[in-house]
C-alpha cells in the first residue's frame, strides 16, 4: 500500500489533471507528477525544461495549499491566474491583471451555433471596485477570524459563484482560479490544506455543475440550487478522498 504522503501527492495530481480537463486541456500524468514533485521540493520554481502548461497547473495547486492561511488579495489572485495561464498558450491574454476590455463580458452556454447568454458580467471598469468589496467580505468572514461565525460551506460556495461566474474578473482562467479560491476557503474551514477531491467530483458530471451555475447566475441570483449542489459535491469529494487514502 502506498504511503499516506504518496497518496496525498496522487490526490493533488488528480485534482490538477481534472481541473485542466474541465477547461478543455489534458495534461500528461507522468509529466504532471514530475512537475508536482519538483515544485514540492523547490517551491515557487518552475521545473527546468518542463511543459509550462503542466508546470503551471502543478505550481498553482501547491501555492494554494501553502497559502491557505493567507488572506485573499488582488495580488494573490493575479499570481494564481498567471500560473494558470502559461505564456506559451496565449499572448494576447492579460496575465495577473483584471480584464480591461470595454466590451461586455458575456457568459454563454451551449454548443457552437446554439450558444445562449445566461449571464453578463460587470463592465471592466467596474471590476476593481467589485473585487475590492468582495475580497474584503471574503476575508472578514474567514473562519480564521475567531469572533466571526458564518456557515463555512456556504461561504466557500458563494465565493466560488461570485468570483468565478458573477464578476468574471480575468480575461481567461476564471474557472481555475475560482476552484483555487474554493480550496482556499475550504482549507480555512478545516484549519489545514484540504485533500477533498472537489474537482474530481465536479468533473464526474460537468453537465450538472454548469446547470447549477447557470441557474444561480440568472435573474435575481438565487443561490439555493447552487449551494445544494455544492454541499452535495463536497460530500462526494470527501468520499473520493477517503477511498483514495484507504479509509473507505
Amino acid at each position: 500500500m502506498a504511503s499516506q504522503e504518496d497518496t496525498t501527492i496522487d490526490l493533488m495530481l488528480s485534482e490538477a489533471i481534472k481541473t485542466s480537463a474541465i477547461e478543455g486541456e489534458y495534461l500528461d500524468r507522468e509529466s504532471a507528477r514530475s512537475s508536482l514533485l519538483s515544485i514540492l521540493v523547490t517551491p515557487d520554481t518552475l521545473p527546468d525544461n518542463s511543459d509550462q502548461k503542466v508546470a503551471g497547473a502543478a505550481l498553482l495547486l501547491v501555492d494554494v495549499c501553502q497559502n491557505w492561511q493567507t488572506p485573499l488579495t488582488r495580488e494573490l489572485l493575479g499570481k494564481w491566474q498567471s500560473m494558470a495561464v502559461s505564456e506559451q498558450r496565449y499572448t494576447s491574454i492579460l496575465r495577473g491583471a483584471y480584464r480591461n476590455d470595454p466590451s461586455p463580458m458575456q457568459i454563454v452556454s451551449g454548443s457552437y451555433g446554439c450558444e445562449k447568454i445566461y449571464c453578463e458580467a460587470p463592465l471592466a471598469i467596474q471590476v476593481p471596485d467589485e473585487m475590492a468589496i468582495s475580497i474584503d467580505c471574503y476575508n472578514l468572514t474567514s473562519p480564521l477570524n475567531k469572533d466571526k461565525k458564518h456557515p463555512e460551506i456556504a461561504r466557500a460556495g458563494i465565493a466560488r459563484l461570485w468570483f468565478d461566474e458573477v464578476i468574471h474578473r480575468f480575461d481567461d482562467d476564471n474557472g481555475r482560479v475560482g476552484r483555487a479560491i474554493t480550496d482556499h476557503a475550504l482549507s480555512q474551514s478545516l484549519g489545514y490544506p484540504t485533500t477533498a477531491c472537489l474537482t474530481t467530483a465536479i468533473e464526474a458530471d460537468k453537465k450538472i455543475y454548469y446547470l447549477s451555475l447557470e441557474k444561480a447566475s440568472r435573474g435575481g441570483l438565487d443561490v439555493n440550487v447552487w449551494l445544494d449542489y455544492f454541499a452535495d459535491t463536497i460530500i462526494k469529494a470527501q468520499e473520493i478522498a477517503r477511498e483514495e487514502m484507504g479509509f473507505g
